[in-house]
C-alpha cells in the first residue's frame, strides 16, 4: 500500500513513476529486475521505466506485441491478450526463445508480464523477473496484477498531464505569436 500512497502523491512524470514501479517489484516483492513498457502504435514495446537501471540485462531489451518471435514473449502477449503470462522455465519454454541466450546468461529463470490497462485498451506491460525458480506463487501474481492495475492508472493520468502541459505551452507560444502579429 505505500507504493500504491507513494504512485499517487508522485510529480505527474510518466518516466519517473515507470521507474517507481519497477523498484517497487525488486524492493517489494524480491524480484531480479523489473521493467514497465509502453504498448506503441508501431506494435514495438517502448521500455519507459526499469529497475535496476544499471542491470546489464536490462540493457538493449527488444519486445514487441505482433506476431514476430519478439511479440512471443510474456511482454507482446500479455499486451495483445490483456491477461497476465507466466513463463515458468525461460530455458525450456519455446515462447521465450527470442530471450533465451540473455536469460541463461543473467540467471533469469522465470518471467511474469501483467498488462497494463484502462477500460478502453492495453497502456503497456509490466514485466518481472527473477532468478528463482517457482518465484511466483499465486499470492504474489495477484498482488503483481493488483499493483499493474493502479500502475496503469497512474502512467496514464502522467501522460495526460504530459500532454495537457505541451499543448497550454503551445498555445501560450501562438498567444505570444498572435501579440506580436497585432502589436506591428
Amino acid at each position: 500500500t505505500d507504493i500504491l500512497e507513494e504512485l499517487i502523491k508522485s510529480d505527474l512524470n510518466v518516466k519517473d513513476r515507470a521507474k517507481m514501479i519497477a523498484r517497487a517489484c525488486v524492493e517489494l516483492f524480491g524480484a531480479h529486475s523489473a521493467w514497465v513498457g509502453y504498448a506503441a502504435p508501431d506494435k514495438s514495446v517502448r521500455i519507459i521505466g526499469k529497475h535496476p537501471e544499471d542491470d546489464p540485462s536490462l540493457e538493449n531489451i527488444v519486445a514487441r506485441w505482433d506476431d514476430s518471435p519478439y511479440g512471443c514473449g510474456a511482454a507482446g502477449r500479455s499486451i495483445k491478450n490483456g491477461k497476465h503470462v507466466l513463463i515458468e522455465d525461460t530455458l525450456r519454454d519455446e515462447s521465450h526463445e527470442a530471450w533465451r541466450e540473455k536469460a541463461k546468461l543473467f540467471g533469469i529463470t522465470t518471467v511474469a508480464a501483467f498488462p497494463l490497462m484502462n477500460p478502453k485498451r492495453v497502456y503497456g506491460t509490466l514485466v518481472v523477473r527473477s532468478d528463482k525458480s517457482g518465484f511466483f506463487s499465486e499470492k504474489k501474481i495477484q498482488a503483481l496484477q493488483l499493483l499493474a492495475n493502479a500502475a496503469a492508472s497512474a502512467l496514464e493520468n502522467a501522460q495526460l498531464f504530459e500532454d495537457l502541459q505541451r499543448s497550454f505551452e503551445k498555445l501560450s507560444t501562438l498567444q505570444m505569436i498572435d501579440k506580436v502579429i497585432l502589436s506591428s
